[in-house]
């Protein structure tokens, strides 16, 4: 076969790939990356077994958005190269205004702060925001820094975790800095984060355009600040814009969005206020206006049934010192109440947080005398950022949902935010104890074991909850996250294994 043949069937499925990928994950291929695409796809060809190319494009043909190989040549395509302290305009933002005011604000108050990093490619960025705080707060350790780095790219993320980077990507770093926040890896041209450093971030796989966010589940909620630069510039305009409308979601009221200098998006963002800063531009949730008092819970003046009013009789909304109706009391109340419930699992299915938190404050007593109610107040209050308003009222619901893995899952969750760690773990068994084949807490234990260094167990955990997945049909969505099918978090669980050195399971 002559060489202008072999170039002819090379541009026809260069072309349909290219086609393919921007058409199902609105992902563009630029001229000058077509011979990248091409060892791309010869590589990918090598991983998952195709014959070549064409084969390969057939495959991907029929594959879903978050299939293995498809987020394969969407990490590889869109890697880049970084260094600290990356665009010096928002760095200085971050230093001299924006961290400051906000430890300041949280300083006599919950001493937390929630950063993303998305598309954290090796860790860089969020690394950078994690000196600045170091050198901003005044003793940290003793606040609750939740720095989340997150990419689909599994070789970045463990390049990430191990925090080696090479004298050019430190080329923004002062000398001082790189004394105190490095140590020397015995190579002339490499430097490592130091331990107690690489302990404040954590970075995990996570696909902006294919997984759903906001979520307790990834610890992605209640934002202070989401950095996303430089990532647009590989979607269609369709996909930016549901991106960044579940962005302005995951983003705490008065968080920040920073975006790249590359990113051309329509700067009018439904949902934030842009700022201007010289040099620069970011944008900022607007705060709550007239937003009410966080809730508080109450005690029921009776033990009440699970799931049920009980309680005095101020709970089933008769006035004071009144007369109970004797035939019409209990169904008026059962209806009042599947009416109460009703409107609540509404909200909760639309992720309606802040109205959650307004109906608790105003049916206080009906709240607190029923599990299914005070949980979904927890957990609304816990994805509003608002932490130990959350814990006070999962922990007043627990009596009543004491057999409940759902119940003890989410105090789980709510006790690993607060940085709980020893409290979450016994939680998270609680849980498994209760229903042994409970994916979600058996994953979470995992994770929470791996962040706390207990490599050994979190493996072992993490192969446990592979195996349950192995066992259950792919399409089958996940008992509390519906919107995750076991197929998908056996492929994140994958990649996962693949960041610690693990073969995945064959």
């Amino acid at each position: 076969m002559s060489n202008v043949t072999l170039d002819a069937d090379k541009a026809g499925w260069m072309h349909d790939l290219r086609s393919l990928i921007e058409r199902r994950v609105g992902l563009r291929v630029a001229d000058h990356q077509r011979e990248q695409l091409a060892r791309i796809a010869a590589e990918a060809c090598g991983r998952f077994g195709y014959a070549d190319p064409p084969e390969l494009l057939r495959a991907l043909s029929t594959a879903p958005d978050d299939a293995p190989v498809v987020e394969h040549l969407i990490a590889n395509v869109t890697i880049g190269e970084s260094h600290f302290f990356r665009d010096r305009a928002q760095m200085a933002f971050l230093e001299q205004e924006f961290l400051p005011d906000l430890i300041a604000r949280r300083q006599s108050s919950s001493r937390t702060l929630r950063i993303w990093s998305a598309a954290a490619s090796e860790g860089q960025e969020l690394y950078s925001v994690a000196i600045m705080l170091d050198e901003l707060i005044d003793r940290p350790d003793d606040w609750n820094l939740h720095l989340l780095g997150t990419d689909l790219n599994v070789e970045a993320l463990r390049r990430a975790t191990e925090g080696v980077y090479s004298n050019w990507s430190l080329r923004g770093l002062s000398n001082i800095r790189r004394l105190h926040y490095f140590d020397s890896t015995g190579k002339h041209d490499t430097r490592q984060v130091k331990a107690w450093m690489r302990t404040r971030a954590r970075f995990i796989y996570q696909n902006l355009a294919a997984d759903t966010f906001p979520s307790m589940l990834n610890d992605l909620h209640a934002m202070d600040l989401v950095l996303c630069r430089n990532v647009f510039i590989y979607f269609d305009a369709v996909r930016v814009r549901e991106i960044l409308q579940r962005i302005v979601a995951t983003l705490a009221p008065g968080g920040v969005l920073l975006l790249g200098a590359s990113d051309l998006v329509n700067p009018q963002i439904p949902g934030l206020d842009i700022e201007m800063r010289p040099g620069m531009c970011f944008y900022r949730k607007p705060l709550q206006h007239a937003s009410p008092q966080t809730p508080t819970p109450k005690r029921p003046n009776k033990p009440a049934v699970p799931g049920s009013l009980g309680g005095a009789r101020h709970a089933a909304g008769l006035p004071s010192g009144s007369r109970p109706v004797a035939k019409a009391s209990r169904p008026a109340v059962a209806d009042r109440h599947a009416d109460f419930l009703a409107t609540l699992q509404e909200q909760v299915a639309a992720q309606r947080w802040q109205e959650i938190a307004e109906f608790a404050e105003r049916e206080a007593d009906r709240f607190a005398t029923s599990s299914e109610a005070s949980l979904a107040v927890a957990r609304a209050l816990g994805n509003l950022g608002q932490q130990d308003a959350a814990l006070r009222w999962c922990e007043r619901a627990l009596p009543l949902a004491a057999t409940d893995p759902d119940a003890h899952f989410l105090h789980a969750l709510l006790l690993q935010e607060a940085s709980r760690v020893e409290e979450a773990l016994k939680a998270f068994r609680r849980a498994i104890f209760l229903q042994p084949d409970f994916v979600l807490a058996h994953y979470q234990y995992a994770l929470l074991q791996l962040g706390a260094g207990r490599r050994e167990g979190g493996l072992r955990s993490l192969y446990n909850v592979r195996n349950l997945l192995a066992a259950a049909p792919a399409d089958r969505a996940l008992q509390g996250a519906e919107h995750m099918s076991c197929g998908r978090l056996a492929q994140i669980i994958d990649n996962e294994l693949s960041l610690h050195h693990e073969s995945r399971p064959g």
